[in-house]
């Protein structure tokens, strides 16, 4: 129990040296030979965690924390240069925590939003990296709820291919018909066009039906456009087999 009334105590007394070199920056390869401080009989000393067991009593109740810390501050640059930080509260869509956090393209949450006078409208974006590959993240400011506002997230990696995935699900699926495996591709969204190309391409051969969607239509390139018209008229894609030999404008019979 502590005795000393708190408005005695000093802040300034719990100051202590910590450089940088000491602190850990990453788990040992081998968990469990991380350090174990001990205190005991008024005396500090060091193990490791495996000999945790020899310093509990018998009987004695272990609660684990299963809790995990998740980057929930995340930093934008704005073209003007203004800073706008997005600091995720709670997952909306979908809005069950593990549900969220597999998701492979988009998300919703709940966030707080610092200096949001200068956000009035437009996306934000950034370029991180997510387990060795390159992504752009974009933020998209919806309705407000209280101090808090809707933020939609969403991300695409061009450069990840997917033709593993997709040939485990043929080699799973029921549905025969080529026509009913649609698949959605996903344009201007730091693709370049011949990785568009290429990905329509490969899921034909595959025996997928792709269906072309450009990301913010009015800032796509012509090229993408067409690539669009192609490859959603069906008729004109079958009677067309190479986007090379597509000509906008011309009326295929």
């Amino acid at each position: 129990m502590m005795k000393e009334n708190p408005k005695h105590i000093r802040i300034s007394e719990y100051n202590y040296p910590l450089p940088d070199e000491r602190i850990a920056k990453f788990p040992l390869p081998v968990r469990d030979q991380s350090k174990l401080l001990i205190y005991r009989h008024g005396e500090v000393s060091e193990d490791v965690f495996t000999s945790l067991p020899e310093y509990l009593p018998a009987g004695s109740l272990m609660i684990f924390n299963n809790t995990k810390v998740i980057q929930a501050r995340l930093h934008f640059r704005k073209e003007t240069g203004a800073l706008i930080e997005v600091f995720c509260l709670e997952p909306i869509q979908p809005n069950d925590y593990v549900l969220n956090f597999q998701q492979t393209e988009h998300a919703a949450w709940l966030c707080m939003i610092g200096n949001l006078k200068k956000w009035k409208d437009g996306q934000l974006k950034r370029e991180m990296t997510v387990k060795g590959f390159p992504i752009t993240l974009t933020a998209t400011r919806g309705e407000c709820k209280g101090t808090s506002h809707w933020v939609d997230f969403a991300w695409d990696n061009p450069d990840e291919d997917l033709t593993g995935y997709f040939q485990r699900f043929l080699d799973l699926t029921a549905i025969k018909s080529s026509r009913q495996r649609r698949v959605y591709v996903l344009t201007n969204y730091g693709s370049t066009h011949e990785q568009d190309l290429y990905r329509v391409n490969t899921l034909r051969a595959m025996g997928f039906d792709p269906y072309v969607m450009i990301y913010e239509r009015p800032t796509a390139p012509p090229v993408t456009r067409h690539l669009q018209r192609w490859v959603n008229n069906k008729r004109l894609f079958y009677a067309v087999p190479r986007f090379e030999d597509y000509i906008p404008g011309r009326k295929e019979v």
